[in-house]
């Protein structure tokens, strides 16, 4: 299928001011010489941020028995920093300020509460009244084999025993694409639901195993049907194809690492406004943190990828604990069921050698991220519920650390940071670094390249909070809001001639009704403010801007406002409705982010269709009139397990709304053609307790392709997200002198 590219246009803009409205701000010290040293720890620190290069580490403080030490000042530490690409030297920072948090003192504070009028938009996030530290837990599908997933089930269910009950946790699913189980909740029903569904097949035969050691790799199948190996054209040919194992091999574990880091860079960017320390757990054995040998010229070490998904985590105030589901691992060369290419003695060293290196870099990675962030790797008996609760009582008291470094070129380098402390026997857990990133936001290029990426993101940005509002359309089809910006998360920059620079991109981006981008606009907001428009601004101020949407109306947009100078970003995902239902009513709330657009979309379908296996979330199986299908007309009975199916009670019928898919996979595997079928379930109490004994059954007739290979259902519950498939193959008839069927185009 084509999918369309992206287009970019910029708009003039259209309206720009400031205006005093409700959101009370406290300007941030400009220079070094007026910064405390101390301050109230419970007085809430709201700022709008000017010419400064802060950097902010939340500390955690503690003996050896694992307890806080609270009660430390600016002078029971030392602070350094250091430029690995400029020697050892260590440079001493002085520390500016020194907050203690405790998340017990927040509990007198008012929680805001966030716009609910009809037709208003808002990425702010709401605040729980108690004020305890989010969680969120990151399932990866995509790095861990599924038998060590179904782990992930038992240490839920241990963890849910022993949770407190007012701790928010959201569910997260990381596959083919990051998906949303679960938003926050302490609803222990509704994470067992989302528990049901924390499992994902997409990362099966994608690099998992290094192909000098997997038997079925071309490089070591192909000598023993070419001949003896020491025959030269047959040692060429068996080198070209293990090179090309490893091209692949490599190609696959590039995209697994890039899928994943920008998922967790997609939690960072959602998490963001979250106030205080929030912890990640990552439940996964992850990818190696490099490949192949040194010499190769395939060698891969994701190191530096690492440091700066560490950093936008940190920045975040993001810690993540990383959980390794495989437990204590064995090799695989020892299995039983292990089939090693090379089974001499120096072939089975190498082996060994090779699988430990493996695990040992799988290991790193874990270690990298959680000391890049300031959390831990969970070890022992990965027991999720002790973990959540270390996590947690690392974020119940801490410390916020802020300095000016003294280097006074910020040209993105890397540089480390080094703290002690003074008291005996203190463990201190921090970020370990971060990037010198120049102000000014770099290469505008660059930055619509940004924006693009940005609007395809699975969730909403919250480090730049704003409110849209629909406003009357001047024109018929053509969308309008207005958008109010809080400076907060806004960075002005001085300018030469004492003012203060306003600089943002204002952009939507539109999407038709299967979740495909087509259009961005941007808005360019520029604007020097002098010293009493920029008094107003820390005051009460706000940025508005209005933006259009030209006709035709799309399916759904998506506002974004980037920070020029900081790249701090903020987004709202909004499906249009002809109705014009407002953010608080039932339509809305059954296409809002947290039920996300992608449970509307066609791209899970797409996705579960291409995959190698078969999505295991909801059982279905497959009645054929002849196996394997021929071409022509079919009858095909779809049956599949309602216990897998989510059905809501409504009066005196039990519901549920389903996607069928009907699928025709080419030799190669894509897509020839394909079918979706709507289907809304309205079972009386009797063939509902009969659909539990026996299945529900779909009769669709069918006309299949002859140059299809492969016939493919896939079965989307709306409500959950969940996914089943089934497939059955297709006998090609060929005619005659016909050497190959006649291919249509997608």
């Amino acid at each position: 299928m084509y999918r369309p590219r992206l287009h970019s246009h910029v708009l003039l803009l259209s309206i720009i001011c400031l205006t005093l409205q409700a959101i009370a701000q406290s300007p941030t010290s400009q220079s070094q010489s007026t910064q405390a040293a101390e301050s109230n720890p419970t007085e809430p620190t709201v700022t709008l941020q000017t010419f400064s290069r802060m950097v902010n580490i939340e500390l955690v403080v503690k003996d050896s028995k694992g307890n806080h030490i609270k009660g430390l000042k600016p002078s029971d530490f030392r602070l350094f920093e250091q430029i690995p690409s400029r020697g050892k030297e260590k440079r001493e920072q002085k520390i500016a300020e020194l907050r203690e948090i405790h998340m017990a003192d927040l509990r007198n504070e008012g929680v805001p509460a966030l716009p609910t009028s009809p037709g208003v938009y808002s990425n702010g996030v709401q605040r729980p009244k108690d004020p305890v530290a989010p969680t969120i837990l990151l399932v990866d599908g995509l790095n861990t084999a599924p038998e060590n997933q179904a782990q992930v089930h038992v240490q839920m269910l241990r963890m849910l025993r022993q949770l407190p009950p007012n701790v928010p946790v959201s569910v997260f699913l990381l596959g083919s694409r990051l998906e949303m189980l679960q938003s926050f909740t302490s609803d222990p029903r509704l994470l067992q639901i989302a528990l049901r569904k924390a499992i994902n097949p997409a990362g099966v035969g994608v690099a998992d195993i290094d192909p000098r050691d997997d038997p079925t790799a071309p490089g070591n199948t192909i000598g023993g049907f070419l001949g003896p190996e020491g025959n030269a054209a047959v040692a060429e040919m068996v080198a070209h194809a293990k090179d090309f194992d490893t091209r692949i091999y490599t190609g696959n574990m590039d995209m697994k690492v890039q899928r994943t880091i920008n998922a967790m860079l997609s939690l960072g960017r959602n998490l963001a406004g979250y106030p205080g320390r929030k912890n990640l757990l990552w439940l996964s054995t992850a990818f190696p943190i490099s490949i192949n040998s040194v010499d190769s010229d395939y060698f891969r070490n994701y190191w530096a990828q690492l440091k700066k998904m560490n950093g936008a985590l940190s920045e975040a105030r993001i810690s993540v604990y990383p959980v390794n589901l495989a437990g204590v691992q064995t090799l695989s060369f020892f299995s039983a069921a292990s089939r090693p290419p090379d089974v001499s003695p120096g072939g089975a060293a190498d082996a060994v050698e090779r699988q430990q290196l493996t695990i040992s870099n799988q290991q790193d990675t874990m270690e990298a991220i959680a000391d890049g962030t300031g959390g831990k790797v969970c070890t022992g008996d990965n027991d999720l519920g002790d973990c959540v609760r270390k996590a947690m009582d690392d974020s119940s008291d801490y410390y916020e650390l802020s300095y000016y470094p003294d280097s006074p070129s910020w040209n993105g380098e890397f540089r480390k940071i080094l703290l002690s402390a003074t008291e005996r026997g203190a463990r201190l857990s921090y970020r370990r670094g971060y990037y010198a990133t120049p102000l000014g936001g770099g290469d505008p290029d660059a930055q619509q390249a940004a924006l693009q990426a940005d609007c395809e993101d699975y969730l909403d940005a919250t480090s730049v909070v704003f409110t849209a509002k629909s406003l009357p359309a001047d024109q018929p089809g053509q969308l309008k809001f207005g958008v109010s910006i809080d400076p907060a998360g806004l960075t002005l920059t001085p300018t030469n001639d004492g003012n203060h620079l306003l600089k943002v991109s204002v952009a939507v981006c539109t999407f038709n009704e299967k979740g495909w981008a087509l259009k961005l606009m941007t808005y360019p907001v520029e604007r020097q403010l002098d010293d009493k428009e920029y008094n107003w601004m820390l005051k009460d101020g706000s940025v508005q801007q209005t933006i259009f949407v030209p006709a035709p109306k799309p399916a759904a947009v998506r506002l974004l406002v980037r920070d020029a100078a900081s790249g701090h970003l903020g987004s709202i995902h909004i499906k249009v409705d002809e109705k014009a239902a407002s953010p608080g009513s039932k339509d809305e709330a059954e296409n809002a982010i947290d039920g996300p657009r992608a449970l509307n979309s066609d791209v899970p379908l797409r996705e579960a269709a291409h995959n190698a296996v078969e999505a295991p979330g909801i059982g279905v199986a497959l009645n054929v009139s002849s196996n394997p299908l021929e071409w022509g007309p079919q009858e095909v009975v779809v049956k599949l397990d309602v216990h897998d199916i989510h059905f809501e009670q409504n009066e005196d019928r039990a519901k549920a709304k389903l996607d069928l898919a009907f699928v025709e996979l080419g030799q190669d595997g894509h897509i020839l053609e394909g079918v979706k079928d709507r289907v809304v379930l309205a079972l009386l109490p009797d063939t509902y307790s009969d659909a539990e004994t026996l299945g529900w059954f779909y009769p669709r007739r069918l006309w299949v392709a002859g140059e299809a290979e492969k016939l493919r259902v896939v079965v989307r519950d709306l409500a959950t997200g969940s996914l089943g498939s089934v497939s059955v193959p297709v006998h090609t008839y060929r005619r005659a002198g016909e050497l190959s069927p006649k291919k249509r185009r997608n």
